[in-house]
């Protein structure tokens, strides 16, 4: 290990040696302690802390000593003494050994002994570090539904069907929207987001398959550290051809590789082709990195439909589906919430919905029309996808096959 390569902890034991000891240096030396020590505190810039927090900080120490420099003299050796300690600037020696090829070797004993149950963050239809694309028509509700999402998982919220977790960081790149829609959409929801969710209008980042634009991804990734990232959508975010697979493998090169590096989740929202039924827009490169997919889709009804075209993990199958209602609840505010989809989606029409939905849940022909209507009320009435009306003509059709046996 060079003099220049340091952990973490023996940069802090320089700075807080030479820090103690310009403080015990009496009248006479001080500016030569004084440099000594913002020269250590150059040398750490990038690793302990920025230049101008250590400029700051020398100031407010040298005037905290018995005996200061004069302010003008203070400011002078500080400057110089920063300057030359970044121009020497320490390496972490965390960082070096991450960055060493050996690093990416697998830990057998650690991998075999791991826990692989599925561990999923709020809404259970993403597990943490997963790489997850929604895409689905404008005006179907996928950006709300993101949203709404990223609200959830910033404030702690429950989601879906999914219980409360802990709030955990997001970070929502919004290239899409100005600011009166997010103001618009987020006081539809009726909740102030947390300071978790860090929420950019039209990042200024540039395209995210070019190196320069990569590289202020990833420093917004070191300052915010989140667990989550949301792009909406992904295809504003490059600079090529849509069509082209060039710019989605940069894609996974210079975006998704430091995401699932550092165990990021990502939702990336798109945008389908002219026929929704043959997939996302442009490139089929653009899906080769992504770990889930899932197609929202809203039928003619207004019912929002989420379907699973891709689940590397195993967690769905292929073509199940999520019914989801985007309701509100007793204060106004909007919110999406699952149906009983696996009934509902044997059904052909909401009259059918409504008759194996009652069904389902144990209610007989014996039982009185407002013995049904009753139920459904209580069970959240439209919320369930269908009318009291359709649970009346449901209870109409089996009593009328009744009869007829």
């Amino acid at each position: 290990m060079t003099n220049n390569v340091k952990t973490i902890e023996q940069m802090k034991a320089i700075s807080i040696f030479e820090e103690r000891k310009y403080m015990q240096t009496a009248e006479g030396g001080r500016n030569e302690a004084l440099n000594k020590l913002a020269f250590s505190y150059g040398q750490g810039v990038g690793h302990l802390h920025s230049a101008p927090e250590a400029y700051d900080y020398l100031i407010t120490l040298n005037d905290s000593h018995a005996n200061p420099l004069p302010a003008s003299e203070a400011k002078s050796t500080i400057a110089s003494g920063l300057e030359a300690g970044q121009a020497q600037a320490w390496t972490s020696a965390e960082a070096k050994e991450e960055d060493s090829p050996n690093s990416s070797i697998v830990d057998w004993d650690n991998l075999w002994e791991a826990d692989t149950s599925a561990d999923f963050l709020v809404g259970d239809i993403m597990e943490r570090g997963e790489q997850v694309s929604i895409y689905g028509a404008g005006g179907a509700g996928k950006s709300t539904f993101a949203r709404a999402w990223a609200l959830s998982l910033a404030n702690g919220l429950p989601f879906l069907d999914g219980e409360a977790q802990e709030a955990v960081k997001v970070l929502f790149l919004d290239s899409e929207n100005g600011l009166k829609i997010i103001q618009r959409e987020f006081q539809k929801l009726g909740i102030r987001p947390s300071e978790n969710l860090i929420y950019m209008s039209f990042p200024e980042l540039g395209a995210l398959d070019t190196e320069a634009g990569a590289e202020k991804f990833v420093a917004l990734l070191d300052e915010h550290n989140p667990d989550v990232v949301v792009f909406d959508s992904a295809s504003r975010f490059i600079s090529g051809e849509e069509d082209s697979s060039g710019p989605w493998i940069q894609w996974h090169r210079l975006v998704m590789n430091p995401l699932k590096k550092r165990g990021i989740a990502s939702i990336r929202l798109d945008h389908p082709g002219k026929d929704l039924s043959r997939g996302q827009r442009g490139s089929s490169a653009k899906t080769q990195d992504v770990d889930t997919i899932w197609k929202f889709n809203m039928d003619s009804s207004g019912q929002r439909i989420m379907t699973c075209e891709r689940s590397r993990s195993g967690n769905f199958e292929l073509g199940e589906e999520i019914f989801l209602n985007f309701t509100k609840d007793d204060k106004g505010n909007s919110y999406y919430k699952v149906i009983d989809y696996s009934v509902l989606k044997k059904g052909k029409s909401p009259v059918d919905a409504a008759r194996n939905y009652m069904i389902a849940k144990g209610m007989a022909i014996e039982d009185s029309q407002n013995t049904w209507t009753n139920f459904w009320k209580d069970s959240g009435g439209k919320e369930l996808g269908f009318t009291r009306q359709d649970v009346v003509n449901a209870h109409k059709q089996l009593k009328a096959e009744s009869l007829n046996d």
